[in-house]
């Protein structure tokens, strides 16, 4: 005959039924769901108490957690801070006014937490590094830009300058890396403003193993009158997307925007466009700046107008061009044209 408890004219067991784990869900790096429902014999449970383990040193265990039933002996409990890649076990017990049930470890799911980049290092000064990859990634993304060119420099007050070219650009991902070892990295400067023809800037690179894998060539810089071509972007990795970066203004004109990257989509971390557009070109008896170009946060500097108005400089990390200088007939100014902005790079690790 079975013993418990008789409340409210009905005879509860003592332990309540045992919890089944229905299905385990993992759609991030860091999380997952687990479905409960009752299980066929004894009374329903009020509540389950559901914890996680792992086979794995390298995962994080997280907090054990206590969900309540619906009517029908049903529940969800979701996990976050779990561990990228990391298998993780669910064990689920229930509870009710009697006590607590025994754990059915058997129906317990197994799942491995979602795979998904994350960002691991941003560069956005010129410098030479190099990055060492962490010891669960097998795989590496990247977005790397050219820096930007400058704005010419005057030598007679009544010159007028193009902008700077911005900065080309290269963005892959997948491609195979091992844990520990490094990726050297080179974030190319922006190129000086110079009398007659503004610098260049540089060149941006990601190596590994010894060969180079990306390369971001610095926009031109601009001349007297017309402004600078802007630079190209190339990869040995397949399917990496590659795109120039946009032709500095002429006099008077506005700066290029740059064409669009191919974005990539790493579940919750995007690589998306975002290099540099060109400077704008110089003016003289204009009302303003001429603007630079821009796409996705690649700015390039605007063009001086008269009474010896600076020029803009592009912004760091996109690789934007410098703005030409203006002329200044009023005052017999020699004006400077616009710097360039470095180039960027960007590294995500899965």
């Amino acid at each position: 005959m079975a013993t418990g408890n008789i409340r409210g004219g009905k005879r509860n067991y003592a332990e309540p039924s045992s919890a089944v784990i229905t299905s385990v869900a993992s759609t991030t790096a860091s999380q997952a769901t687990v479905s409960i429902s009752k299980g066929s014999r004894g009374p329903q449970a009020l509540t389950y108490t559901v914890s996680a383990t792992s086979a794995t040193t390298n995962a994080v265990i997280p907090s054990a957690q206590t969900v309540t039933a619906d009517s029908t002996g049903v529940a969800s409990a979701t996990f976050t801070s779990l561990s990228s890649s990391q298998p993780y076990q669910f064990i689920a017990y229930g509870t009710n006014y009697n006590g607590a049930g025994i754990a059915d470890t058997t129906t317990s799911n197994t799942v491995t937490a979602a795979a998904v980049y994350t960002a691991a290092q941003t560069f956005q000064t010129s410098l030479t590094t190099t990055v060492t990859v962490p010891t669960f990634a097998t795989k590496m993304a990247a977005l790397v830009i050219g820096g930007g060119g400058a704005g010419p420099s005057a030598n007679n007050y009544s010159q007028i300058g193009g902008g700077g070219g911005g900065g080309g650009a290269t963005v892959f991902k997948d491609f195979s890396v091992t844990g520990g070892s490094t990726v050297g990295v080179v974030v190319a400067a922006g190129g000086n403003n110079s009398t007659n023809t503004g610098n260049a800037g540089g060149t941006t690179t990601i190596v590994y193993g010894g060969t180079t894998i990306a390369t971001a060539n610095g926009g031109n810089g601009g001349s007297f009158n017309t402004g600078g071509n802007g630079g190209t972007g190339s990869s040995n990795v397949a399917g990496a997307s590659n795109a120039n970066g946009a032709a500095g203004g002429n006099n008077y004109a506005t700066g290029g925007s740059a064409t669009q990257l191919t974005p990539y989509s790493l579940t919750n971390t995007n690589i998306t466009n975002g290099h540099g557009g060109g400077g704008g070109g110089g003016r003289d008896y204009g009302a303003g700046n001429s603007p630079g170009g821009s796409v996705g946060g690649g700015q390039g500097g605007a063009g001086s107008v008269m009474y010896y108005s600076s020029p803009g400089n592009g912004t760091n990390g996109t690789g934007g061009g410098g703005g030409g200088c203006g002329s200044d007939n009023d005052n017999y100014q020699n004006p400077p044209g616009g710097n360039g902005g470095t180039g960027g790079v960007y590294i995500y690790f899965l």
